[in-house]
């Protein structure tokens, strides 16, 4: 059975994310980057019938605004991001440990079972805080969204 996307947003808000800036920051709004049409039509699509339809994202007022960026994929599509490096100077550090990749492995090796699990769009799963939203608001030609 597959569970959609828009239900697991709904169902799976046990926790949000809060990005922590230095204190005194101040707006960090950027242009958006000019973009070929034909990419154009594929980040119209990807807001217009994925985020905005499923309620990921909104119209934003925000006073942040990064810029997006397509970035080319092995199967020679594009997935869009975006361009975070202004915003990150200004937040601090997040002191959680990652655990380190060898040890990781070392556990699968014993492991008898393993399984996949689908992560397609994996990291809307986990929502952002209202303040945090307005931090990582972003801009395209056709407008500002958080």
């Amino acid at each position: 059975m597959r569970i959609s996307l828009k239900i697991l947003l709904v169902l799976l808000p046990l926790c949000s994310h809060h990005i922590n800036l230095i204190p005194g920051s101040k707006p960090v709004s950027s242009p958006p980057y000019r973009l070929h049409p034909d990419k154009a039509v594929v980040v119209e699509k990807e807001i217009g019938e994925l985020l905005l339809d499923m309620g990921i994202i909104k119209q934003s007022d925000s006073s942040w605004a990064s810029p997006i960026v397509l970035v080319p994929k092995f199967d020679s599509s594009v997935q869009s991001c975006t361009e975070y490096r202004e915003v990150s100077k200004l937040t601090l550090p997040d002191p959680f440990p990652l655990h380190r990749v060898k040890d990781l492995m070392d556990r699968f090796g014993r492991s008898k079972y393993l399984t996949k699990i689908d992560m397609t769009r994996g990291y809307y799963q986990f929502p952002l805080n209202e303040y945090s939203g307005l931090i990582s608001a972003f801009v395209t030609p056709s407008g500002h969204f958080e």
